[in-house]
C-alpha cells in the first residue's frame, strides 16, 4: 500500500530523486476516464469523445503536477532547514517525500507541514485566475471547465490536508504546537496519531455507508484511503516510539563483534553448504581474498602468518607458520621433506608478477566495491581509516536470487558485483535509531562497524529489531 520508493525515475530537483511508482499509472487512467466519461462528457455533450479523452488525460496530469508542487515545497523547505530527503514518490494514493529524519524541533516541523497547503492554495489562486481569463477572452468552454476543475480540486486537496491527524499536514501543524505547548514530542506524535485513526477510521465507515447505498467503486476507494490514513497514522506514532526505545543506544550496543567472514574467491556453492547451512547467520561480511604463491603454485593466505621486519618497515612478508603446506600436499604433487628449500622456514615468499598479472589484478580492486565510509553531522568517518579487505555484505536472498545452476562457477565477489551491493560503514557510538535510518535510506540489510581503521563488527536489521523488541518490553516505550 506504500510506494517502495524503487519506481521509475522521471527526474531530479535540487538533488532529490522524483520517481513514479507502478501504481500511479491505476490512478492515472481511472481519473482520466472518470473526467472523459463522466463529468466532460456530461458538460460537453456535443463534442467529440477524442476531445473529452484529451482534456481528461491532460486534467489529470495538471492534477498530479499540482500534487507534486505539494510535495516538492514540503520538500525544499526540510533542506533549507536541514533535513534530508530521500526521493518523492507519486503512487496510488496521490504523492509522498520521503524524509529520513524526524524534525529537530516545532518551528522545523510546522514550517515543512505549512508549505504544501501554500503551495496548494497558490496554485488553486492559478487555476481560478485562468479560469476567469480564459472565460472572458477566448471562452472556449473544455479549457475554462478544466481550469475550474483544477482550481476547485486544489481546495479541497488543502482541506482533505489540513484534517488534524497524522500523517497529513494538518496533523503535523497540530503536532508541531503540542509540541511547542507541551515540551514533548511523544506525547504530541501521540495524540496526533489517535486523531488521525479515527479519521480513518471514519472514512472507512463513510465508504461502508457508500457502498450499501449502491454507490460501489467510490465507497470501496474511500474504505481504502481510510485503511491507508490509519495505517500511516499508526506508524508516525511507531517511528517515535522506536526513538524513544533507542534513546542513548548506540550502534555498539546491538552489533555482533567479530563476525564470521566469507572470502571473496569461493563459489556460492561453498557459500551454501560451508556458511549458510552450517551457521545460524543470514549473512556475511565479505573479506577479500590474497593467495601468494610457494614453488610456483597459489596458496591460501590462512596458511601463513604476517611476519613484521623492523629494518625495512616491510609488512607484506610471509612466513610459514605450520610445520607443512596442506593445501599443496595432494595425491598427485609431492614435496621433498629434505631441506631443498630451507628459505621457505625463515625468509618471505616472493612470487615476481609480469606486468600482464599486474593489469589484471588492478582492473579486479577497481572493478570491486569496497566498504563505504559515510558522513553525517552526527558522526564522520575518514576514507582512509575503512580497510580494503572488506569488500561488502551477502545475505540469503542475494544468494537465493542467483540461478542455481551458476552457483559451482560464481564467486562471492562476481555475485557482488552483480548484485551492486554497498555496505556502509558507521563509528561504534552512532545512535542505533539513526543507524536504523540510515539503512533505510540507502536501502541495505547491515552496516560495517568501524573505529579509527578497525573492522569491529556489523549491526543488521534482524539484531536492531530483535533489541527493540527486548527493550520495549522492559523500558515500556514512550515515557509519561
Amino acid at each position: 500500500m506504500f510506494p517502495s520508493g524503487k519506481g521509475l525515475k522521471i527526474m531530479t530537483i535540487n538533488g532529490i530523486p522524483i520517481r513514479i511508482d507502478w501504481s500511479w499509472l491505476i490512478v492515472f487512467f481511472l481519473v482520466t476516464w472518470t473526467l472523459a466519461e463522466n463529468y466532460y462528457f456530461q458538460t460537453f455533450k456535443t463534442d467529440p469523445r477524442w476531445l473529452n479523452w484529451s482534456i481528461g488525460a491532460l486534467s489529470a496530469l495538471l492534477l498530479f503536477t499540482s500534487i507534486l508542487l505539494h510535495e516538492i515545497s514540503h520538500s525544499l523547505v526540510a533542506q533549507a532547514t536541514g533535513l534530508p530527503i530521500k526521493g518523492i514518490t507519486l503512487f496510488i494514493f496521490g504523492g509522498v517525500a520521503q524524509m529520513t529524519e524526524e524534525p529537530k524541533s516545532p518551528e522545523q516541523e510546522f514550517m515543512i507541514a505549512i508549505a504544501g497547503p501554500i503551495m496548494s492554495f497558490a496554485l488553486a489562486v492559478l487555476f481560478f485566475s485562468l479560469y476567469f481569463l480564459l472565460r472572458r477572452s477566448i471562452g472556449f468552454a473544455p479549457l475554462t471547465a478544466m481550469f475550474s476543475y483544477l482550481g476547485i480540486i486544489n481546495i479541497v486537496l488543502i482541506v482533505f490536508n489540513m484534517v488534524p491527524g497524522m500523517p497529513l499536514d494538518g496533523g503535523r501543524i497540530l503536532r508541531a504546537i503540542l509540541w511547542k505547548l507541551l515540551d514533548n514530542l511523544a506525547k504530541a506524535t501521540k495524540i496526533t496519531s489517535i486523531l488521525g485513526k479515527g479519521f480513518g477510521y471514519l472514512l472507512v465507515l463513510f465508504g461502508a455507508i457508500q457502498v450499501f447505498s449502491g454507490n460501489l467503486v467510490g465507497g470501496v476507494w474511500l474504505s481504502i484511503i481510510g485503511l491507508f490514513l490509519t495505517r500511516a497514522a499508526r506508524m508516525s506514532y511507531e517511528n517515535v516510539f522506536i526513538a524513544d526505545i533507542l534513546e542513548g543506544v548506540s550502534v555498539r550496543d546491538a552489533m555482533a563483534p567479530n563476525p564470521v567472514t566469507v572470502p571473496s574467491d569461493i563459489t556460492l556453492e561453498n557459500l551454501a553448504s560451508d556458511y549458510f547451512l552450517r551457521h545460524p547467520f543470514g549473512g556475511y561480511p565479505v573479506k577479500r581474498s590474497r593467495h601468494i604463491l610457494h614453488d610456483g603454485f597459489p596458496v591460501h593466505e590462512s596458511s601463513f602468518s604476517v611476519s613484521y621486519n623492523s629494518n625495512t618497515n616491510d609488512e607484506t612478508d610471509y612466513v610459514d607458520d605450520s610445520p607443512a603446506f596442506p593445501e599443496i600436499h595432494t595425491e598427485s604433487i609431492e614435496i621433498d621433506d629434505s631441506p631443498a628449500f630451507p628459505e621457505i622456514h625463515t625468509e618471505s615468499i616472493e612470487h615476481e608478477t609480469t606486468p600482464e598479472e599486474e593489469a589484471q589484478v588492478l582492473h579486479k580492486n577497481e572493478s570491486t566495491e569496497a566498504v563505504q565510509p559515510l558522513h553525517s553531522d552526527e558522526f564522520t568517518l575518514e576514507e582512509e581509516n575503512v580497510p580494503d579487505d572488506i569488500l561488502g555484505y551477502v545475505g540469503i536472498n542475494d544468494l537465493n536470487s542467483i540461478d542455481r545452476s551458476l552457483w559451482s562457477r560464481m564467486t562471492v565477489e562476481e555475485l557482488l558485483q552483480k548484485r551492486q551491493k554497498k555496505c556502509l560503514s558507521v563509528n561504534p557510538e552512532t545512535n542505533l535509531k539513526e543507524a536504523l535510518g540510515i539503512m533505510e535510506q540507502e536501502n541495505v540489510s547491515c552496516l560495517m562497524i568501524m573505529d579509527r581503521g578497525k573492522f569491529l563488527g556489523i549491526v543488521n536489521r534482524e539484531d536492531v529489531i530483535g533489541l527493540i523488541s527486548v527493550r520495549s518490553k522492559i523500558v515500556g516505550g514512550l515515557r509519561k
